[in-house]
C-alpha cells in the first residue's frame, strides 16, 4: 500500500500540536535531532537502528519525530522491564544506540554502540518495532512501517468521520495503544494531552477548546473502574466525544454502570499486531444497549474461524481471523513472516449484521480433570457474584489435574473470604469449574497497559502452598 511518510514527519514543525509542552518543545526537539544526527554520524552505516526507552511523553515525541521519516529501525523498550526482560530485549534488535532521559527531563544515551544490528529481508524505509508479549516473559517485536500505521490512522478517520484527531492519552507510548493515539494525532494535525488516572482532569484542560469539543480518550477496564468510583471521575469522562475502553474483559456492572451515566463508551477489538483497533462499537449503539466490539474499521475484514472443539458450550465460537492494511509486517528477528491474513487466538462470533464479540482467548482455555474450562467463563460468574473489586482466573501445571484452576481476587469488603465466595457461585458454575487454589489480594498486579502479571500471581500462590 502507498503511504506518504511526510505526513509523520511534518509533526516536528507543529508545537501547537502539544499543549502542554510549548513552553520547552522547541528545545527538546531540537536536542534530540543534534543528538540523533550525532549518533547517525558515528554508525556510519545507511541503515539506523535506535531505542527508545522512555516514560517521558515529551522526550519520546521528540526522538520520535526526528527518526520517522528516515531509514531507520525503532525499536520501543518498556522502561519499566525487568534485567532479564531488558537482556532479552536488547539480544533480539540489537539496536546500535539506546535512548531514554535522566532524571531531570533530559536525554541520555543509557548503551554504547551494538557491534552488530539484527538482520531479516523485511521492506527498507521507516519501520517500528513495538513489543508484545512482555507479561509472559517473552518479549517479541511486532514490525510496523509506515504503511501500516497511515493504514490504521485513516481507517479511524474514515469510520468515526473526523479529519483532525485530538486525544487525552493516559496510556503509555511504548504500547501500541499509547502509540497510535500520538500518531493519529501526527497525521490528522490535532491535538494531544498527556496524563495519567491521578491528574486526569487537569491533563485535560490543557487542551484548546476546540479540541476538548472532539476528544478522544483511550482507557483500559481498570482505569475506567477507578474514574467510576468517583462523581469527579464520572463527571471527567462526559466530556469525551468516545471513551475507547480494550486491553481486557470488561464486566458487565462496569458496562451498565457506564451506560447509567450516559458515557459515550465505545468497546474496541485491536492488537500490537494490527497497529490497534480493527472492531469499535460506536457510543450511540453503546447508550442505546448494544452489546460486543462493534464493526470492523473500514481497513479491516474479520472471520471467524471454527474450532476443533466446543468452548462454553457454544460451537459457533471460533478464533478470529484478521485481513488489514494496517497488518504487522512480522516478529523482527523471527523467520515467519505475516501473509495477508493473521489467525489470533482470540476467541469471537460474528452477529447476524457483520458485527463483532469477543469471548477471550484460546489460551484461556485449560484443560483440567479431562474438562475443557474458559477461564473467561468462570471470571464472569465471579464478577456476576457482585462481591468483587478485581478478579483473574487462570491455570498452573498440576500432576494430579493436568492444570489446576486457580482465581486471585480482590474482595469488595475486607472480611470476605472463599466460603462466601462459593456458596455463591455453586449456584452458576459445575463443581469442576469451581478453583483449586485461591489467592486473595489488595490489587492484582498489573502493567500500564492494565494487562495482568501471570507470572507473579503465578509466583504468589506457589510461595503461600509451599
Amino acid at each position: 500500500m502507498e503511504s506518504n511518510i511526510e505526513e509523520l514527519a511534518d509533526f516536528r514543525f507543529r508545537k501547537d500540536s502539544l499543549p502542554q509542552f510549548l513552553g520547552g518543545w522547541e528545545d527538546v526537539s531540537k536536542g534530540a535531532t543534534s543528538l540523533l544526527k550525532k549518533l547517525r554520524e558515528e554508525a556510519k552505516e545507511g541503515r539506523f537502528s535506535v531505542a527508545l526507552q522512555t516514560g517521558d511523553p515529551q522526550i519520546f515525541c521528540a526522538v520520535f519525530s526526528a527518526l520517522v521519516s528516515s531509514e531507520t529501525d525503532l525499536f520501543l523498550f518498556n522502561p519499566s522491564w525487568s534485567q532479564s526482560e531488558n537482556e532479552i530485549a536488547r539480544k533480539i534488535a540489537l539496536p546500535q544506540w539506546v535512548i531514554g532521559n535522566r532524571s531531570d527531563g533530559t536525554i541520555e544515551v543509557i548503551t554504547e554502540k551494538f557491534d552488530k544490528k539484527g538482520d531479516d529481508d523485511l521492506e527498507i524505509g521507516f519501520r517500528m518495532m513495538i513489543p508484545t508479549g512482555g507479561t509472559s516473559g517473552k518479549v517479541r517485536f511486532a514490525i510496523h512501517s509506515d504503511a501500516t500505521l497511515l493504514a490504521s490512522v485513516r481507517a479511524f478517520q474514515d469510520f468515526f468521520g473526523v479529519d483532525r484527531i485530538c486525544t487525552h492519552c493516559v496510556l503509555p507510548l511504548y504500547h501500541v495503544s499509547g502509540l497510535m493515539q500520538l500518531v493519529r494525532v501526527m497525521v490528522s494535525r490535532g491535538e494531544i494531552v498527556f496524563g495519567s488516572i491521578s491528574n486526569f482532569r487537569e491533563s485535560y484542560t490543557s487542551l484548546s477548546a476546540e479540541s476538548k469539543s472532539g476528544c478522544f480518550v483511550s482507557l483500559v477496564p481498570t482505569q475506567l473502574h477507578r474514574l467510576l468510583k468517583s462523581e469527579s471521575g464520572i463527571d471527567a469522562l462526559r466530556n469525551y466525544r468516545a471513551i475507547f475502553v480494550g486491553g481486557g474483559a470488561i464486566s458487565n456492572d462496569l458496562l451498565e454502570l457506564s451506560r447509567s451515566h450516559k458515557l459515550h463508551l465505545s468497546p474496541t477489538y485491536g492488537m500490537t499486531e494490527t497497529a490497534s483497533m480493527v472492531a469499535t462499537l460506536m457510543p450511540d449503539a453503546f447508550l442505546h444497549g448494544k452489546s460486543g466490539q462493534g464493526f470492523p474499521l473500514p481497513h479491516a475484514q474479520l472471520e471467524i474461524t471454527p474450532l476443533n472443539h466446543r468452548v462454553e458450550s457454544r460451537p459457533e465460537v471460533g478464533r478470529i481471523l484478521i485481513k488489514s492494511d494496517s497488518l504487522f509486517l512480522g516478529y523482527y528477528n523471527e523467520n515467519e513472516k505475516t501473509g495477508e491474513r493473521y489467525l489470533t487466538n482470540d476467541l469471537g462470533t460474528m452477529g447476524p449484521s457483520g458485527e463483532l464479540f469477543v469471548h477471550g482467548r484460546l489460551d484461556r482455555v485449560i484443560i483440567s480433570g479431562g474438562e475443557n474450562i474458559c477461564l473467561n467463563e468462570v471470571e464472569k460468574a465471579f464478577w456476576e457474584s457482585n462481591l468483587l473489586q478485581d478478579v483473574v482466573a487462570f491455570g498452573i501445571e498440576d500432576p494430579e489435574w493436568g492444570s489446576r484452576l486457580c482465581v486471585a481476587y480482590v474482595p469488595k469488603e475486607k472480611e470476605l473470604g472463599e466460603e462466601e465466595i462459593l456458596d455463591r457461585l455453586a449456584r452458576h458454575l459445575p463443581k469442576v469449574k469451581l478453583p483449586k487454589s485461591w489467592l486473595k489480594l489488595s490489587s492484582l498486579p498489573r502493567n500500564n497497559a492494565g494487562k495482568v502479571l501471570l507470572d507473579s500471581l503465578v509466583k504468589r500462590l506457589r510461595k503461600v502452598n509451599g
